[in-house]
């Protein structure tokens, strides 16, 4: 694994300004829109679609050639074979693709559609079974007192998407990262020394992880220089990047961050 990641030039200028870039939010099974993400996109100049539960045809008919990135939050019903064919070949031929997690309802219990897409890279929501995932807990670094999986995240490794970054607000699913999968593999955003991971099951498992805890992670030189992220907090992107929410609570970079991953 490696936590260099090269990009150009006029990657990261676009990426300040969204100007030029084209975004497709998949809803299309049945996962969220993620309206307070869409219209904060839109805010910053991208260009943004998002794609709704309907028909069942899920992305059979999309070009995907056509956006720079692909927004796929928590799938609730499984992407077919040749979907997948399709997402594997967009992100080879230079496609950026953001992967969003939650370690509670309706991931739990579909873990594997999303793995699906992501375990080829080497990232992996992670979960001692399919319906018990392992949500990153934290007893010192939260965001309200007593509220171990309300976390603030702030180890991250040198990188663009975490240029700026110190600190993101976290709900979420914890990460394996794995140098076996197609391209170079690295964590973006890490645990610390009293990190933990905990599965809400009937046998309510704690695994004491720390610094090998990951909340968001990358891997990159896939292809024609594509790109996936894989990120397991969607309460972020749907909470804790709203202004009104900034305002009142503990000032983090989970905005800056999140923009970001947007290539």
């Amino acid at each position: 694994m490696s936590d260099d990641c090269p990009q150009s030039e006029e990657s990261a200028n676009l990426n300040r300004s969204g100007a030029g870039v084209e975004v497709l939010i998949d809803g299309s099974h049945r996962g969220s829109t993620l309206t307070t993400f869409a219209n904060a996109l839109s805010e910053r100049g991208f260009a943004v679609t998002t794609k709704q539960a309907g028909n069942g045809e899920g992305l059979t008919t999309t070009d995907l050639s056509k956006f720079d990135v692909v927004v796929i939050p928590v799938p609730q019903r499984p992407y077919t074979e040749a979907e997948l064919q399709k997402i594997h070949e967009y992100v080879e031929s230079g496609g950026s693709l953001f992967a969003v997690g939650q370690w509670t309802d309706p991931l739990r219990g579909k873990a594997k559609d999303i793995n699906a897409i992501t375990d080829r890279y080497g990232l992996h929501f992670n979960g001692e079974t399919n319906s018990s995932l392992r949500n990153i807990q934290d007893p010192t670094d939260t965001t309200v007192e007593d509220y171990d999986w309300r976390v603030l995240l702030h180890n991250t490794v040198d990188h663009p998407i975490t240029n700026g970054v110190e600190t993101i607000e976290y709900d979420g699913v914890g990460l394996n990262v794995s140098d076996g999968g197609i391209g170079t593999q690295s964590p973006l955003l890490y645990g610390d020394e009293d990190t933990y991971e905990f599965t809400y099951s009937t046998s309510e498992k704690r695994f004491e992880r720390g610094k090998e805890i990951v909340g968001g992670a990358a891997a990159w030189d896939i292809g024609q220089n594509g790109r996936v992220v894989a990120f397991g907090s969607q309460k972020t992107l749907t909470s804790y990047i709203k202004e009104s929410w900034r305002e009142e609570h503990v000032q983090t970079d989970s905005r800056r961050f999140v923009m970001r991953t947007m290539k």
